[in-house]
């Protein structure tokens, strides 16, 4: 195998002069999967994420990785990758040579939940179920290896991150490295540790509540952790770091945008963000006019309000043209 430094002459040599399409997962990120390693977990309508080994656990399997983000590379320069084909990530520039294979790392470990919210595809499919690796050991010998850079990013997401039994010593093993965890967690559990890196402002927190009262939370959810959650991230809210709090929009919660607001309001928190789900096949008018009302509610209450993926990928594609047309009418697209 080759070593780290190895790895990154052959990749620079192999790059296309000047500016070329990929994005920043590409070029430096790694995802954490449960039996595999990914490019990055951006869902694209019908599309798996993009592959780059199999993983359980142990070496990582970097030649393979590699080969697989170069492969990346050059179908990307001909459009004949349809996982990166509609991706806002997705950019054309002059990408600057790095010091590390790898910056940015995505932890989507689904292995754990402790709720079982009606969207998730994966807790559907029972895949929490499959037995999970350790990842400790697997960011301690990349840090060791030099082949994580530090002060780089880590998002946490799954799955739950807070009771991911690698989460809380991932943490201190990185909390030297300086750095930045954006984590998404569901607010169940309340974690000291995520508290003190707010503090720290090294670290920002994403809830997706899709709630604004304790009967839709539970149709949603299966479990009645509503005021518990609203709790937490109020408290997560009082360390002045940035807390958001999301709304995925659906049949069975257009009535909550403003309980939601109002929700919102008394936790002190001054960012949220609405988005639907990525499996849509085009948006009805409820949900059109649910999105509306977000927006426009969080504007007049003076919320930092934004889209989230799967809606800003839906508004790019052929099914999502009813809901732009209408939030353009309404100047209600952003920026405007």
């Amino acid at each position: 195998m080759m070593s780290p430094g190895e790895q990154l002459e052959k990749w620079a040599d192999n790059q296309p002069d000047g500016p070329y399409w990929s994005c920043s997962y590409i070029e430096s990120g790694l995802a954490f999967n449960v039996g595999s390693i990914t490019a990055c977990c951006v869902t694209q309508y019908k599309l798996r994420w993009p592959f780059l080994a199999q993983f359980r656990g142990g070496e990582l399997p970097l030649d393979r990785i590699m080969q697989r983000k170069e492969q990346m590379v050059r179908l990307n320069q001909q459009k004949q990758y349809p996982q990166c084909a509609n991706c806002s990530r997705l950019k054309y520039q002059t990408w600057t040579p790095r010091a590390y294979l790898f910056d940015t790392l995505l932890i989507a470990n689904f292995r754990y939940c402790n709720i079982a919210c009606k969207y998730c595809a994966i807790a559907k499919r029972r895949a929490n179920r499959k037995k999970a690796y350790d990842l400790y050991p697997v960011v301690k010998n990349m840090l060791e290896g030099s082949i994580l850079a530090p002060g780089g990013t880590i998002h946490w997401g799954g799955g739950e991150p807070t009771i991911f039994k690698d989460f809380e010593p991932v943490l201190e093993l990185l909390r030297p490295c300086h750095y930045h965890h954006i984590i998404y967690t569901n607010g169940v559990v309340y974690s000291r540790q995520i508290e003190e890196l707010l503090r720290e402002r090294h670290a920002t927190v994403t809830c997706s509540v899709d709630s604004g009262t304790r009967e839709t939370y539970r149709i949603l959810k299966k479990k009645d952790y509503h005021e518990v959650v609203w709790e937490n991230i109020a408290q997560y809210a009082a360390t002045g770091a940035k807390v958001t709090a999301k709304f995925l929009i659906m049949p069975e919660n257009v009535h909550d945008v403003i309980p939601f607001m109002e929700k919102v309001m008394v936790a002190g928190i001054t960012s949220v963000a609405c988005d639907l789900d990525c499996t849509l096949s085009m948006v009805p008018s409820p949900i059109i006019d649910a999105v509306k009302s977000f927006i426009q509610n969080g504007r007049t209450h003076g919320l930092h309000v934004s889209l989230g993926t799967f809606l800003n990928q839906i508004l790019r594609e052929p099914r999502g043209s009813a809901l732009k047309e209408a939030l353009i009418v309404d100047n209600l697209l952003p920026g405007t």
